[in-house]
């Protein structure tokens, strides 16, 4: 019984991890204007996996 209990323990714990993340900011120039359209890539260096994506009006 205890060995089930263990077990069952571990495998809540083991879907316990999360593996997504956020980045959030202003893309702006040197004068600190905001730059809408700005094309920004996000890429994960251990897998290669990116995201594109453009700021919007307000260069979030």
């Amino acid at each position: 019984m205890q060995c089930i209990f263990v077990v069952l323990f571990l495998a809540v714990l083991a879907f316990g991890q999360v593996n997504t993340g956020s980045v959030q900011g202003v893309v702006s120039d040197a004068t600190g204007a905001v730059i809408p359209g700005a094309s920004v890539t996000v890429r994960n260096l251990a897998t290669g996996a990116a995201q594109q994506l453009a700021t919007n009006e307000v260069g979030f």
